[in-house]
């Protein structure tokens, strides 16, 4: 039973925890591994989320320091999460590839429903396994399929520009709502 669900029966039994009797490794456990929020530990022990978040940053524990990759691994690998890797996969087959011409190119009709279909499976199935060697730090066989790549494909193709396709407008009101939800 994970550590969250422990407490959460405890309380619901009626024990009253106490947050200072809390200790820093299961802190980090609530919030690190279990990924449970500043707003749900501090409703778990009926105390302010700021003191939450004020006690987990003197800990050391401040989101922005944390190491992406092993973010991302330690979530990819975590049991019940086998999901992540294709959740990843489909939201960037979206965003780069069927959130653009190619949709343009189905709704005009030039391309049929199974052919989106096949291509939509063939992008989420190659960028799984490019995720997959990211996230399991499999570096040199990602180094070596795109230093493979770049050395045989693309070479006249045009340089990249940085495209958010509107991700910084929604990203802002994201922030925006988070931040009057946390006045409030």
């Amino acid at each position: 039973m994970e550590l969250y669900e422990e407490f959460k029966q405890r309380k619901q039994k009626g024990e009253k925890l106490d947050f200072e009797s809390l200790s820093p490794e299961q802190l980090k456990q609530l919030w690190w591994d279990e990924r449970v929020s500043d707003r749900l530990i501090a409703e778990l022990f009926d105390v302010p989320r700021s003191r939450v978040r004020t006690r987990r940053q003197r800990l050391g524990m401040r989101f922005h320091e944390m190491c992406w990759s092993e973010f991302l691994l330690e979530l990819s690998a975590k049991p019940g999460n086998k999901d992540f890797l294709t959740s990843v996969a489909k939201a960037v087959t979206h965003f780069a590839f069927r959130n653009g011409p190619v949709e343009d190119l189905h709704a005009n009709g030039q391309l049929s429903q199974q052919d989106m279909k096949i291509l939509n499976k063939f992008m989420v199935n190659r960028l799984a396994y490019v995720f997959h060697l990211i996230f399991t730090g499999q570096w040199e066989k990602f180094f070596y399929l795109v230093a493979a790549h770049d050395l045989i494909f693309g070479h006249d193709w045009d340089d990249p520009e940085l495209d958010d396709g509107g991700f910084k407008q929604l990203y802002a009101l994201a922030a925006e709502k988070a931040a009057v939800t946390k006045e409030s």
